[in-house]
């Protein structure tokens, strides 16, 4: 029970960098960029309109991230802390003080992962993935064409 607790905590943080990333991928085009959406396909006019009207999107970013985060802590410290606190009385610790170490620890480490994995990593794979994709081509060299005649 307590592996499933771990997993629905990570895919909430997981679905929080899902909102980070949508966030800074819409934040950070480039109108070039944009414009050549919007003349591709409809799922690129999508984009450029929301684009265009960026409070609506973000807010709902905004949400989605502040919900998602502050889930994943909720559950996490009420189903994990208590497996926390047997741990911590397993050791001598006495149960008051083993409840409320476990519920901070969780909550602590709960805090740190979201931040990590929620926040921070999208935010930093963004900017390298950009820059990937905007490095010039690799010149290459091409052999001489051969005009069909010796000469």
């Amino acid at each position: 029970m307590i592996w499933l607790s771990v997993i629905v905590v990570l895919l909430l943080i997981l679905i929080e960098a899902v909102f980070v990333a949508s966030e800074m991928a819409l934040v950070t085009l480039r109108e070039g960029q944009l414009n050549s959406l919007a003349s591709g396909s409809s799922r690129g006019k999508r984009i450029a309109s929301l684009v265009s009207n960026p409070n609506r999107f973000l807010s709902a970013v905004q949400i989605g991230v502040t919900t998602t985060a502050l889930l994943s802590s909720a559950f996490g410290a009420i189903t994990l802390s208590h497996s926390a606190a047997k741990g911590l009385r397993h050791i001598g610790m006495g149960h008051d003080s083993s409840e409320v170490v476990a519920f901070l620890g969780v909550t602590l480490v709960i805090a740190y992962v979201t931040l990590v994995i929620g926040e921070l990593a999208p935010k930093r794979c963004r900017p390298l993935a950009a820059a990937r994709s905007e490095r010039p081509a690799p010149l290459r060299r091409s052999r001489p064409r051969s005009t069909g005649s010796p000469r």
